[in-house]
């Protein structure tokens, strides 16, 4: 999968050619991932899919979607004329996007902050830990370095959200109007981090986090068979597991702390549970009644020539 930097010029021409042409473009990328990109007015949408035994996972959907300068890009199943598991992906942010100004940056404890003239949102570059570990924080949340390249430029608005004036929603190449800056919120202090472990065989905590993962993300899928079609083939179903048992720790990491699965895993818990309870009730209740052993009768041939030889 391309980095995000790599991906936005590719999107950009896609979308620009799409939209001459009033008329989807399709690019392969070199990870065997299939882009289609079209623009339907201001709208932008994306659709994704493989031609191998495996299907394009949540990271690889959201990566897309942000590389398309998509806020909050969301993923559904899809069938189109290349392939028939294909992954639609929009935008799905409903809040006031910014164009940001930085007009002024703090140093703070192990980095430095920032805080828009317009809206108030705030950035900050911290590093922590022996390792010097960087975290990138945007609005108080963590994000990854790709997603802090595009906040910084257009993204969520702050707390004065209301107050941002016309000028925050032009294009970003508009001359930034001259504000005073908002001073930056004192910094937080955070807990040092441990020093990554360099790669090597699974220890076993690891190996039970990686079935705890893998059993997480596989609930998923089966909720997904309950209500999709799509999911109820046993070739997608097939294909969803090779990808898992395939992935690596930090791959399925990832794609459980995905937005996708964090808006799906409290629907899945009441279906999971309510399977495990069928099956512990259904173990219960035998197979078929136990019959009631026959007696044999003994043959009055029998029986006579028994008393014959008494």
């Amino acid at each position: 999968m391309q980095p995000t930097d790599t991906l936005r010029p590719l999107l950009e021409e896609m979308f620009a050619a799409s939209a001459d042409a009033a008329a989807g473009v399709h690019r392969k990328l070199p990870g065997g991932l299939h882009v289609k990109a079209a623009v339907k007015g201001e709208r932008r949408m994306l659709i994704v899919w493989r031609t191998a035994d495996r299907l394009p996972s949540a990271k690889e959907c959201e990566v897309v979607g942000a590389a398309a300068g998509m806020i909050t890009p969301k993923f559904d199943p899809w069938q189109c004329r290349e392939s028939q598991d294909a992954f639609l992906v929009t935008e799905s942010f409903k809040g006031q996007v910014c164009a940001h100004d930085w007009s002024m940056t703090a140093p703070v404890d192990g980095g430095h902050a920032s805080t828009c003239g317009r809206c108030g949102a705030t950035w900050q570059r911290t590093q922590a830990g022996r390792a010097k570990t960087e975290r990138l924080t945007y609005n108080g949340e963590k994000v990854s370095p790709a997603r802090f390249a595009q906040f910084l430029e257009r993204g969520p608005a702050g707390e004065q959200a209301a107050a941002v004036v016309p000028a925050a929603q032009e294009p970003l190449w508009a001359a930034p109007e001259v504000q005073t800056p908002v001073p930056p919120p004192p910094p937080r202090q955070q807990a040092p981090r441990k020093a990554a472990r360099p790669a090597g065989p699974e220890t076993p905590a690891e190996q039970a986090e990686r079935a705890r993962l893998i059993g997480l993300l596989t609930c998923i899928t089966f909720w997904s068979a309950c209500w999709s079609p799509w999911f109820q083939r046993a070739v997608t179903i097939d294909m969803r597991r090779a990808t898992l048992r395939g992935s690596t720790l930090d791959e399925l990491r990832d794609e459980i702390r995905s937005a996708y699965v964090r808006r799906t895993l409290p629907h899945v818990v009441p279906y999971v549970l309510l399977a495990c309870r069928w099956q512990h009730m259904t173990r219960a209740l035998p197979e078929c009644a136990t019959p009631i052993p026959e007696t044999h009768k003994k043959s009055a041939r029998v029986a006579g020539t028994r008393k014959a030889a008494a």
